[in-house]
């Protein structure tokens, strides 16, 4: 499929292309449309390069614009100042004027530390009696799961998507490297697939309960969504190995031995609580950023925090 867009002025066309995304095909009407005006009328494009030199060169600051924003927008706003704030993004001194959080700030933070502190709870009390017991049972499940007859229509599915003909190589290169990129075209399987490779490479290692994958989304429907996925394809239910964490809303996996997906939003929220001294990553093995080509604001707030969580570890 080509997106096709076009550049009308005074309904003529000055500039068109053809890509195989929308943003490139705006950017392919507007090298296009360059291309012409420099070609049709040179003496405009000259005026436009000493223009823009002038204003370059100029030591004139830039115009104050007015703007009127929403309560709610002001809220969001200081919010996310003082999360960068503690995060050591920016300097407190660089926030003069943020006020004090909302009551709806205050729950949400005060149901996502609830959550946190059960979750760290949780993963601190277990014995390696225990976890080996339990990596012993996740091997027997999944030797189950690969020989019964009511998931073979299931594995056949899986197996059909792109991405399980790399597994080998994606392993190998998860092994030898603390941070990868892998890049496949859409419905390949990297949201559903990549976690369950990791997570089963490592039950059959005998190595499971040690294996805790947190998976992020930009949406909250589509980290419910995938959870739901990815537990029907294990042929069980959520809670049990596979969850999920939204705002508000949550279904926790099994502590040892689980995939997690989570909103972008809450894994940065345990990235403030490990600034605080709060070990929130304590057992995680992965972090999986879904989505990461869509540059939203939280993923690169999310990537600046964990390449310093890798520096300092």
């Amino acid at each position: 499929t080509l997106w096709e867009a076009s550049l009308i002025v005074q309904g003529l066309t000055i500039g068109s292309g053809k890509r195989s995304s929308k943003r490139e095909a705006q950017a392919a009407a507007y090298l296009d449309a360059a291309i012409a005006l420099r070609k049709d009328s040179p003496n405009l494009w000259e005026r436009f390069e000493i223009d823009k030199t002038k204003v370059k060169n100029s030591n004139k600051p830039p115009p104050l614009i007015n703007a009127s924003i929403s309560e709610s927008v002001t809220h969001t706003l200081n919010r996310l100042v003082n999360d960068l704030c503690d995060v050591g993004i920016l300097r407190s001194d660089d926030n003069k004027s943020v006020d004090s959080q909302d009551n709806s700030s205050k729950s949400d933070q005060a149901f996502e530390d609830q959550i946190n502190q059960r979750e760290n709870k949780n993963k601190s009390q277990f014995t390696a009696r225990y976890l080996n017991t339990r990596s012993e049972k996740l091997y027997r499940d999944h030797q189950h799961y690969l020989c019964s007859k009511q998931t073979e229509k299931i594995r056949f599915n899986r197996n059909q998507l792109p991405i399980t003909h790399y597994s080998n190589v994606i392993l190998e290169a998860i092994e030898n490297h603390p941070v990868i990129v892998i890049v496949g075209s859409t419905g390949c399987g990297k949201t559903t697939q990549l976690p369950q490779m990791i997570f089963e490479d490592a039950i059959m290692n005998q190595r499971g309960s040690l294996c805790n994958i947190i998976v992020t989304q930009p949406r909250r429907i589509a980290a419910i969504s995938v959870a739901q996925r990815v537990a029907y394809e294990r042929s069980e239910k959520l809670g049990q190995t596979v969850g999920y964490h939204v705002r508000f809303d949550a279904v926790e996996p099994a502590p040892t031995g689980s995939i997690l997906y989570c909103t972008t939003g809450v894994l940065l929220r345990r990235m403030h609580d490990e600034k605080n001294g709060i070990d929130a990553l304590k057992g995680v093995t992965h972090i999986v950023v879904d989505e990461v080509h869509e540059r939203d604001m939280n993923a690169d707030f999310l990537l600046v925090i964990l390449k310093q969580i890798l520096r300092e570890r």
